[in-house]
């Protein structure tokens, strides 16, 4: 899930790169609660990012903006298990 994806952001790749920002890329997850429809079962299932966006206002020093992007496209093009609510975890 992208909110905001705007130009002045810069990418980094989490394989590759190692910074503040992967840090706090650490302690941010995402808690699904998924259902499957064959047997009704409920699950929760707590995902890691895969990528990170970050910006850093120039007019503010110590302000940073960091955007985080979670893969689920493995529940979105699954017909049995389908993601009854998302919550964003720090």
């Amino acid at each position: 899930m992208v909110f905001t994806k705007r130009p002045y952001l810069k990418e980094i790749d989490i394989a590759k790169q190692k910074s503040k920002f992967l840090q706090l890329g650490k302690g941010i997850k995402l808690k699904l609660q998924t259902l499957n429809i064959k047997d009704g079962i409920k699950s929760e299932i707590k995902l890691s990012p895969t990528k990170l966006y970050n910006s850093r206002k120039e007019y503010v020093e110590d302000e940073y903006h960091l955007t985080v992007l979670f893969d689920i496209s493995q529940y979105e093009k699954s017909a049995d298990i389908k993601i009854v609510f998302a919550q964003l975890v720090v």
